[in-house]
């Protein structure tokens, strides 16, 4: 599994017509997920161009400083974008 398809099972993506977007992340948002991630929403949030952006961390099972780094570039691309970041569990 190449380190873009492992990225992509730490998440799920799911959308409305209203230009919303959820993403709910599970496992881990570490050192060792942080660099793929962004590399993965990055360019679905750059295709997408949500409105709305609320990221789940229920199923999150382990979260450190670099999984806090993945919240805060996801929050300023919503911001250079116009658009709005929730958060929530």
């Amino acid at each position: 599994m190449n380190t873009s398809q492992h990225a992509s099972s730490l998440y799920h993506v799911s959308e409305t017509q209203a230009g919303e977007m959820l993403i709910g992340f599970r496992d881990r948002m570490d050192v060792e997920t942080a660099a793929p991630l962004l590399d993965n929403l990055t360019t679905l949030l750059k295709a997408k161009s949500p409105r709305t952006l609320t990221v789940d961390l229920e199923a999150v099972t382990h979260f450190d400083d670099f999984g806090a780094l993945v919240l805060l570039e996801l929050k300023h691309l919503m911001s250079a974008a116009k658009g709005s970041f929730n958060l929530i569990h």
